[in-house]
């Protein structure tokens, strides 16, 4: 396992120089020899066409791999978006449900947000909006600012527990500070139209 290591940080590096060719085989060399991390390297750029065609077919394999060998916090996110939207695979909405919530029980943060997605609208489970205000809650808390937006909403609506209008205001000032301008435009009307009941 050391060599394969080797040959993932030494193809790591020449991807940074983007000789990407020169990085592949040292690749799938470690890929070969059972590491996780190189057969996720793998599968992203198959994904992202990087070195490559885009295969969203092969990239799923390889990221099924990275599950098998270890690397399941980096995969698993980007296996569950493979099931929900049939890229590489038949659509499963069930499966990439476990994918998303397994990913995030295995430490990847941006994967809350997508549990808070699907329980809201019930993909791959059944709907609960409690759930999905709990997630949304904690990617919010991690500076996830859709979901502060997302949160916010569900706090003046009152779904998923009761209405808090002063923690929904929170929550949009915090969205306001967003880089997605849309996002941020969004929690600023918002802002105001719930200024201009209370007037």
């Amino acid at each position: 396992m050391k060599q394969a290591i080797a040959q993932y940080n030494e193809a790591e590096r020449l991807a940074r120089q983007e000789k990407f060719r020169e990085a592949r085989p040292l690749l799938e060399a470690a890929a070969k020899s059972g590491y996780g991390r190189a057969w996720y390297a793998l599968g992203n750029w198959s994904i992202h066409g990087i070195g490559c065609r885009k295969n969203y077919r092969q990239a799923f394999e390889c990221l099924r791999k990275a599950v098998r060998y270890g690397a399941g916090r980096e995969a698993l996110f980007d296996l569950a978006i493979c099931y929900e939207t049939g890229k590489g695979t038949s659509k499963n909405v069930r499966q990439a449900a476990r994918c998303y919530i397994e990913s995030m029980q295995a430490g990847d943060p941006e994967a809350i947000s997508e549990v808070a997605r699907i329980h809201y609208w019930g993909i791959g489970v059944k709907p609960d909006h409690s759930k999905a205000r709990r997630f949304y809650l904690r990617a919010a808390r991690r500076g996830d600012l859709e979901s502060a937006y997302l949160l916010a909403e569900m706090y003046l609506t009152g779904e998923g527990g009761t209405t808090n209008r002063r923690s929904a205001i929170d929550w949009l000032k915090r969205a306001v500070d967003s880089d997605d301008a849309k996002l941020a435009w969004d929690a600023k009307e918002r802002l105001k139209q719930i200024s201009a009941v209370t007037m």
